[in-house]
């Protein structure tokens, strides 16, 4: 009896021990498949975050919304001024001209004053720092013309950067109104027109009352006569003898009292509007007794 009794409990804790195994099993897949729609959802949350902050995000401005309603009050408007100017559109710059030639002058101008005269100018420094100016339009005029002819003096040196300067001019003291040409080169008649001063040409010492012997060439030269010149080192100009003629010679001059001691340089320039002038290669003395 004992030992059928022992056979019956062996059996029976083998069956509760399967059905605690199997209901375990149930439980923890339950389990698991309950936390299948947390895992799902926990994983969609970011997007949904990230969802959101692209839409919180400033949308780009629409250029149509700020747009005028008329699409013609988008345009520019040009500005005209009404200040007086002149422009010479030509000569321009790189032109090449020969003394003697007939040129035409070509501008733009606006708003100049009336009652005034216009004036053409020619520079260079071939022209040693003056101006030809024997260009006058006329005495009185409000409208500059947009095109003129100007004839080249034929006494012209070589120089690659002449320019003309046309202006408008009134009283004196008013303002001027200029324009300025581009640089233009000015080829010489041939022979070219020289001055060649020969002495004193440099280096020499005089004193108070000696005799300075002045010599010089020159050729082709339309000038009624030659203007002699000492010019000091601060640029002073101390003219003491006028020539008859433009040609080549010579003039003895006694130093004066006052001139020393001061260095200077000889200068030998053309009186009329043909404009040369050589001056001695380097400074010479005059000395105080």
């Amino acid at each position: 009896m004992k030992n059928s009794k022992k056979g019956f409990i062996i059996p029976l804790l083998l069956v509760i021990i399967a059905v605690l195994v199997v209901g375990g099993g149930v439980y923890v897949y339950k389990n698991k498949k309950a936390e299948v729609p947390a895992i799902v959802d926990t994983g969609a949350q970011p997007v949904n975050q990230n969802q959101q902050q692209t839409n919180t995000q400033t949308p780009p401005v629409s250029t149509k919304k700020n747009a005028p309603d008329n699409p013609s009050s988008n345009t520019t408007e040009k500005i005209t001024s009404t200040e007086p100017f002149i422009t010479i559109l030509s000569p321009n710059g790189g032109e090449v001209y020969k003394a003697g030639d007939s040129i035409t002058i070509k501008d733009a101008s606006g708003n100049l004053p009336s009652g005034r005269f216009i004036q053409v100018y020619l520079s260079s420094s071939a022209l040693l720092g003056r101006t030809y100016s024997p260009f006058t339009l006329t005495t009185i005029n409000t409208l500059l013309p947009e095109e003129f002819s100007i004839t080249l003096p034929s006494v012209l040196l070589r120089g690659s950067d002449y320019i003309v300067t046309v202006c408008s001019r009134g009283n004196p003291g008013s303002s001027e109104i200029c324009g300025k040409s581009g640089g233009f080169t000015v080829t010489p008649v041939s022979p070219s027109p020289h001055i060649n001063i020969i002495s004193p040409n440099g280096g020499e010492i005089y004193k108070i009352g000696d005799k300075m012997n002045i010599t010089w060439s020159a050729s082709g030269i339309e000038s009624s006569g030659l203007v002699l010149s000492l010019v000091s080192e601060n640029g002073t100009y101390t003219t003491f003898h006028e020539t008859k003629s433009g040609a080549s010679g010579s003039y003895s001059w006694s130093i004066p009292s006052g001139m020393g001691p001061v260095r200077y340089k000889l200068s030998i320039f053309t009186i009329s509007t043909q404009i040369l002038e050589d001056r001695s290669e380097s400074y010479f003395t005059i000395l105080s007794n």
